[in-house]
This record gives C-alpha cells, sequence and structure tokens, in this order.
C-alpha cells in the first residue's frame, strides 16, 4: 500500500480554526467530531469517490460529517450539504486546510476530542463507525 502524504497521524492534534458552513453554521476545532473529507473540484479522484463518501455520510449522521471543498461547483457543494457540515477553501486551501496541514484531496480523517483517530484516502478505508 503507497504511503499517503498525510502530515497529521492518528494521535496528532488538529491545530485551531475558526470557519463558518455554507448553511451560516459556526465550525472550530472544538466544535469537530466525526469524519472530516477534502474535496476538490479539478481533482478525478474526488468525483470518483464522493457516491461512497455520500453514501458513508448519510450512515454517520449530518452532526459528525464535514466537508472542505475547493473550485467552484454548487452541484456537489448541495449534495454535500444534505449529509455534511460544508466550508468552502479559497486558492491556498484555507483554515481548515491549514489547521489540518492538508494540501491534497481526497484526504479523509476521523477527529475526537481535537485529535485525529484515523486517515484514509478511500471511503472503504475510514472506521465504521467513525465515532463511538
Amino acid at each position: 500500500k503507497a504511503e499517503l502524504p498525510f502530515a497529521l497521524r492518528p494521535g496528532s492534534s488538529v491545530g485551531e480554526f475558526a470557519v463558518t458552513t455554507t448553511d451560516g453554521e459556526p465550525l472550530t476545532t472544538t466544535s469537530l467530531t466525526g469524519t472530516v473529507a477534502f474535496f476538490s473540484a479539478d481533482c478525478a479522484a474526488c468525483h470518483d469517490t464522493l457516491p461512497d463518501f455520500l453514501a458513508y455520510a448519510r450512515a454517520q449522521g449530518r452532526d459528525h460529517v464535514f466537508a472542505v471543498f475547493g473550485g467552484d461547483e454548487p452541484d456537489t457543494v448541495r449534495a454535500l450539504a444534505e449529509v455534511a457540515h460544508v466550508v468552502t477553501a479559497e486558492l491556498d486551501g484555507g483554515p481548515v486546510a491549514a489547521a489540518f496541514r492538508n494540501t491534497w484531496t481526497p484526504a479523509l480523517y476521523v477527529v475526537a476530542g481535537g485529535q485525529v483517530t484515523a486517515t484514509a484516502g478511500r471511503v472503504h478505508e475510514l472506521p465504521v463507525p467513525a465515532v463511538r
């Protein structure tokens, strides 16, 4: 299995951030418990992963799923917002990507208590349920 470029690994602390979701909800490091996914519009693997992620997110429950999306794809953002709290990313990745030191997509993390508990490049590699 190829080594994926995660800067934060299980046991690592997530950096501090404060953002607003596409639904106007505040989101901070301390309010983050569950699965965090990073996707981008110009990423073929992201589009391949999206149907599996949407199904996974539905099963986990919206309160425990967060998605950071870069690029201009309103339909994708709408689909994600049905099952996750969505933050749109600026060109530099934005504050959530900086807090995770994440520079690639798709990237999936599970977070509890401000720490990463799991990482994955594909949905089938995530623990189920993500948070106990």
